[in-house]
């Protein structure tokens, strides 16, 4: 019984969320198709616009450009971990700095001392 009410609320939900999807207008829907998009894993996979672009490059230009793609990812990457670590460190600083308080406070009602 249970599991066929949670089959049906499912359902209506997924109904909810496509009727909602249906509401996007045809510039959210492009948006969506863009990102859902597979990306291009050779040269031929390119658009034509970008190839035409490539053509005109010379053997240095592009040297440069994959140069600066490899700065960029590796800059991403750098970043992420950048933030992780200054979350780990302010989660620590946070947790410490609360434990110190709990750990007063029990001392001060063992002992019978005010806060």
């Amino acid at each position: 019984m249970d599991d066929t009410r949670a089959a049906i609320a499912q359902e209506a939900r997924e109904a909810a969320f496509q009727a909602e999807v249906a509401k996007f207008s045809a510039k959210y829907e492009a948006m969506l198709a863009l990102l859902q998009k597979p990306s291009p894993k050779t040269y031929a996979d390119l658009p034509d616009h970008v190839r035409a672009w490539l053509e005109g490059k010379s053997a240095k230009e592009l040297k440069e450009l994959d140069a600066t793609i490899d700065f960029v990812v590796s800059s991403r990457t750098a970043g992420k971990v950048l933030a992780y670590v200054g979350g780990i460190a302010v989660t620590v600083v946070t947790g410490s700095i609360a434990a110190a308080k709990m750990g007063w406070d029990l001392f001060s009602f063992v002992r019978g001392m005010p806060r």
